[in-house]
């Protein structure tokens, strides 16, 4: 069990059992920790229960939702915990009674008094508790008149979370329940967007067989908030190919004034693209929207006709140098796998691609993904394609880590794994020191060999990781996150590791570090990795 960032070393459950009471804590943020560390015992140790269940009454409300989080496991077997938690449907706080209807959930179906109790929080005076008892009960409303009548009379609260919430949760009965489908039907006119959305999204099914409901989706593409005009989009995607009327309005959206929409719009038309030249041709304009998600979304729509039409095949090209990295991105994917030998060296370059944030969310993209797929690609492509070999074998030296690395990847990838040629080099990327503070980089390729069939290889793997396991933990280091984050990697590529037996130098210093790291994060890699590496069997002597 994972320990408390409060210690340096795994205390007992007394011990922690003593933090629940801790009279120093006035914000209850060691009693909460002590509550989330007891949690897994609260099943099998009747003390640990018991003085969890007393704070169900703690002066500190995020103590209580606390307590009622660990006891939760508890309420289907256990009376005692089920009334405790019952009680808690009227506390003071908000938090807590939503908590305790979540925790309740499971016994609606089958426990008339739950179900009855949390119905009654239908009506609370908190818009979150409400909508916690709507989500809690919605698994009746199609057996059960009187929950599926109270959950629609939620149609017209005068929270929008509620009202959404219900629509949710009525969306099952649309197709069998006239009276439910115009009672959502007239949602989509409701003032707020997102509950407009919802309505939406639960009438979506019956476009293909009910006529006035596509009609009235159908108004939805000309809302005035676009996440309605998007979800609409979404909802009559699938008439496109059957409804010229409906493939008329959805192409309309490609002009949409709003990214979303427009992108949705291309996303619905793809499947036309092989067969209707009209919406082919309006979707290649779009691979010079204003918008990249626009332009990525048109990329990926005519990936499909790359190996058949040349003319889409050269406007897609063209993206390779769109002025965002996403959209040069889904532009090589799409032409990667219809490469011919020479473009395939040509676009060897990019299992070196890099980049560092997302403009539109600030969010870092994941370029080991982006690379890991160009490699899946181009791998089997090497052993046909000796050129390209040779091409993806010298970027190995290249003076920029992520083509190493991305490199590495494709040989390794390859059928039957990286010629025997290519292994002195890929070996030697293991203790490749180029660029600043390089363990990351090291440990990304460490975790491709820790496995090896070549034990060997395997071995350096593991003595690499070892090594890292003291980074940034010499005085004259200062990196209190990197430091511990390359840590916390090293063991847990140690705890990937398969050794044929049980190998006593890893597990020790495996133990050792989770004693005396001052990093909880990194503690808790190597108290997992320990788990796995214990269950491999002791050598036997010979």
């Amino acid at each position: 069990m994972p320990w408390p960032a409060w210690s340096t070393t795994t205390p007992t459950p007394n011990a922690i059992t003593l933090k629940l009471d801790d009279p120093n804590d006035q914000y209850g943020y060691v009693r909460r920790a002590a509550i989330n560390a007891l949690a897994s015992l609260v099943n099998d140790d009747p003390d640990t229960k018991r003085a969890i269940t007393l704070k169900l009454d703690d002066s500190d409300e995020d103590v209580r939702r606390a307590a009622i989080n660990a006891l939760a496991s508890l309420v289907n077997d256990d009376p005692d915990t089920k009334r405790a938690i019952t009680l808690k449907l009227d506390d003071s706080d908000e938090d807590v009674r939503r908590a305790a209807i979540n925790a309740l959930a499971s016994l609606v179906n089958d426990d008339p008094d739950t179900k009855r109790a949390i119905t009654l929080k239908l009506d609370d005076s908190h818009y979150n508790v409400r909508s916690a008892a709507i989500n809690a009960l919605a698994s009746l409303v199609n057996a059960d008149n009187a929950t599926k009548e109270a959950i629609t009379n939620k149609l017209d609260d005068d929270s929008i979370s509620v009202r959404s919430a219900a629509v949710n949760a009525l969306a099952s009965l649309v197709n069998a329940d006239n009276a439910t489908k115009e009672a959502i039907t007239n949602k989509l006119d409701d003032s707020d967007n997102d509950v407009r959305s919802a309505a939406v999204n639960a009438l979506a099914s019956l476009v293909n067989a009910d006529n006035a409901t596509k009609e009235a989706i159908t108004n939805k593409l000309d809302d005035e908030n676009w996440s309605v005009r998007s979800a609409a989009v979404n909802a009559l995607a699938s008439l496109v190919n059957a409804d010229n009327a409906t493939k008329e309005a959805i192409t309309n959206k490609l002009d949409d004034s709003f990214f979303d929409v427009r992108s949705a719009a291309v996303n619905a038309l793809a499947s036309l693209v092989n067969a209707d030249n009209a919406t082919k041709e309006a979707i290649t304009n779009k691979l010079d929207d204003d918008s990249i998600s626009v332009r990525s979304a048109a990329v990926n729509a005519l990936a499909s006709l790359v190996n058949a039409d040349n003319a889409t095949k050269e406007a897609i090209t063209n993206k390779l140098d769109d002025e965002n990295w996403s959209v040069r991105s889904d532009a090589i994917g799409a032409l990667l796998g219809y490469a011919t030998p020479d473009e395939e060296i040509m676009f060897a370059e990019w299992l070196g691609g890099q980049t560092e944030f997302d403009p539109r969310t600030g969010d870092r993209w994941d370029n080991e993904v982006a690379r890991r797929e160009y490699s899946q690609v181009l791998a089997p492509r090497l052993c046909n394609n000796r050129k390209l070999y040779e091409k993806v074998v010298a970027m190995l030296d290249s003076p920029a880590w992520p083509a190493r690395f991305g490199a590495v990847m494709a040989l390794t990838a390859m059928p039957g794994g990286p010629p025997a040629e290519a292994l002195p080099k890929l070996r030697g990327l293991l203790d490749d020191m180029r660029g600043e503070e390089s363990w990351p980089n090291r440990l990304t390729v460490a975790a491709l060999f820790v496995n090896d069939r070549d034990r060997g290889l395997s071995d350096h793997a593991v003595s690499v990781c070892i090594e890292a396991l003291d980074y940034a933990t010499q005085p004259w280091y200062h990196l209190p996150r990197t430091g511990a984050a390359v840590r916390k990697q090293a063991a847990t590529i140690l705890g990937e590791y398969e050794p044929l037996f049980d190998d006593s130098v890893v597990f020790n210093r495996l133990a050792r570090l989770m004693q005396e790291d001052a990093d909880a994060q990194v503690r808790d890699a190597a108290y997992g990795a320990l788990l796995r590496l214990a269950a491999a069997p002791e050598e036997r002597q010979r």
